[in-house]
């Protein structure tokens, strides 16, 4: 089990939770990734996006732990592989989040579609082969 966040209600309070599956995780990463989305394109506050940016990558960073684990225990022959890709998404969040922070990302579609896309690609796809 691992520890991992996720935003309830309309004041991001961030709750603890844990999680006993990588399929679970990502069904918390999907649900704030949505959060995030509806934020960036429908709300002028970019603070409150940029926080729950951040929310989202200490979740991410919690499932990634989770899954680097269960990939080395199980012999998964690409896991160094799989964890520098992990390290790629989480320095490009990170740098997303704290231009949001400052006020220096004017391309809140760009940054949408690239969170959706990762978690569609990502998730869906390159995480599906390790999980199954």
């Amino acid at each position: 089990m691992t520890d991992s966040y996720i935003i309830a209600g309309p004041k991001l309070t961030i709750q603890r939770l844990t999680s006993s599956t990588s399929n679970e995780q990502h069904k918390q990463l999907f649900l704030l990734g949505e959060v995030v989305v509806k934020s960036l394109i429908n709300s002028g506050d970019q603070k409150l996006a940029a926080a729950q940016l951040q929310a989202f990558i200490v979740l991410a960073q919690g499932n990634f732990k989770y899954q680097e684990v269960l990939m080395r225990s199980a012999g998964y022959p690409d896991s160094e592989r799989h964890a520098k890709y992990h390290a790629s998404l989480l320095t490009e969040l990170i740098g997303h989040c704290d231009r949001m922070h400052w006020g220096r990302n004017g391309d809140r579609v760009g940054l949408s579609n690239f969170l959706w896309n990762w978690l569609i690609l990502h998730i869906d796809l390159a995480d599906r082969e390790v999980v199954v």
